[in-house]
């Protein structure tokens, strides 16, 4: 409580020195005789620059024909070039999922796990992975949450575990007594 009192009386004693050096500083003298307010009508008439003072016109350059010459000599890239360099930007990031479209009119949407020359692999599941060659493309593939293709993949990959838990302690003790009994499976 003493604390505070103290800190209260400082407050009060800063408060009160600075109040007359803040009120001593005298406004700019450019600022002393300008209006508070103006009239619309003087605002609207108002030129925005004095007669002599106009701003200087840039004069347009015409370019020759022969600038424009080398646009025509450079193709567009073939689709298959635009889709191979797409995906090696894809490549990188494992967990972007891209919906590719190909020409017979299939849609698959996973990850790219790799891309060569001819053909990238695109893994669509937990296990399932589909081998495209860039002429297959009807377009660019595309960047997309893939949500239902996460919730797909871990379905799958639940379903996996699963199995393998309720088959493991069936199948190893028939292993077992298979092995003892000399008909073990290699």
């Amino acid at each position: 409580m003493r604390l505070q009192k103290c800190l209260m009386l400082f407050c009060l004693w800063v408060s009160c020195t600075a109040a007359p050096a803040a009120s001593a500083q005298e406004p700019a003298a450019e600022f002393i005789n300008l209006p508070s307010s103006l009239p619309s009508d003087h605002l609207r008439n108002t030129p925005l620059y004095l007669n002599g003072e106009l701003p200087a016109q840039t004069a347009h350059k015409n370019l020759p024909a022969e600038f424009f010459a080398g646009l025509t000599q450079h193709p567009r890239l073939s689709l298959a070039s635009r889709v191979k360099r797409s995906l090696s930007g894809y490549e990188n990031r494992r967990r972007q999922y891209v919906r590719c479209e190909l020409k017979d009119g299939q849609v698959l949407v996973g990850t790219v796990v790799y891309a060569r020359d001819n053909y990238f692999v695109l893994r669509t599941g937990a296990v399932a992975e589909k081998d495209i060659e860039y002429s297959q493309m009807a377009s660019e593939p595309k960047p997309v949450a893939g949500t239902g293709q996460k919730i797909k993949r871990g379905a799958e990959i639940t379903g996996m575990v699963t199995v393998a838990v309720v088959l493991a302690p069936i199948v190893i003790p028939i292993l077992l007594v298979a092995c003892v009994f000399g008909t073990c499976v290699d």
